[in-house]
C-alpha cells in the first residue's frame, strides 16, 4: 500500500470542502435532476448518486486544472487584461446565462 502524502491529504480535502460549500456535490446534483423532473432510465436516486460520485469530483478537478492553466498562461503571455479577470469575467456572465 502506498504512503499518504499529507499535502495530497489537505489537498483532497479542501477540495470536498468546497464542493460542500458550492453545493456542487453530486448528491445536490442528484437532487437537482429529481426537482427538474429528469430522469436516468433504470437508475434509483440513491444510484444516481452512486454514479454522480465517480463522474463530478473528476470533472470538477479537471475544470478547475484547465482554468488555472488558462490563467498562469494567460499571465506569462501577458495578455490585455489580467487573465484572472478575464476567467472571473466569463464565469459570471455564465452564472447569469
Amino acid at each position: 500500500m502506498l504512503p499518504v502524502r499529507p499535502t495530497h491529504k489537505v489537498t483532497v480535502t479542501l477540495f470536498r470542502l468546497w464542493m460542500v460549500v458550492g453545493k456542487t456535490t453530486p448528491r445536490d446534483y442528484a437532487l437537482n435532476v429529481r426537482s427538474s423532473e429528469l430522469t436516468m432510465p433504470n437508475f434509483k436516486e440513491e444510484s444516481v448518486i452512486g454514479k454522480f460520485n465517480k463522474i463530478i469530483p473528476t470533472a470538477a478537478m479537471l475544470g478547475g486544472a484547465i482554468i488555472g492553466f488558462l490563467t498562469v498562461i494567460g499571465d506569462l503571455f501577458d495578455v490585455a487584461g489580467s487573465s484572472t479577470g478575464i476567467m472571473l469575467s466569463i464565469s459570471i456572465l455564465y452564472g447569469y446565462y
